[in-house]
């Protein structure tokens, strides 16, 4: 028997479930292993301890309100969840979409209106600028000063 074998069968062995081959393996691996021995010895010891220990007496209804409060517990937070995943979420991401689209809008349209000022005034300003020039040079000086 080996090592593995002997912490598999302990509680069985302890509790005498096994088959009177078994359990002579199972002791002659105590007295040949001190690690196994120092093991047995330890669960040995737990298990008579706990044996004699004092017994707790839990009340008869604390099992009842224990899984009524956990399923109070579970309904309050399944709500919840329910009210933020299933209808607040969606309403913000919506309302966030649409103030977007309308702030995105604006400032197109903004944009658009200041383009086509500042065009209008870049233009008359080329405008006078060019004409100005050429009523003052010819296009013969321009050329050929080039």
């Amino acid at each position: 028997m080996n090592c593995k074998t002997f912490y598999i069968n302990v509680m069985p062995f302890e509790s005498g479930k096994l088959s009177a081959e078994m359990e002579q393996e199972m002791e002659a691996h105590i007295q040949a292993c001190p690690s196994c021995r120092r093991i047995y010895s330890e669960y040995f010891l737990a298990t008579k301890l706990l044996e004699n220990s004092e017994k707790l007496e839990v009340d008869a209804s604390y099992y009842t309100r224990l899984k009524a409060r956990m399923e109070r517990e579970e309904k309050a937070r399944v709500g919840y969840n329910y009210l933020i995943n299933k209808a607040l979420q969606p309403a913000f991401y919506t309302i966030l979409l649409l103030v977007s689209i309308y702030f995105g809008l604006a400032l197109g349209l903004n944009v658009e209106q200041n383009t086509g000022n500042r065009n209008s005034s870049l233009q008359a300003y080329a405008d006078e600028i060019y004409l100005n020039e050429i009523a003052q040079d010819g296009i013969e000086t321009s050329l050929l000063s080039e």
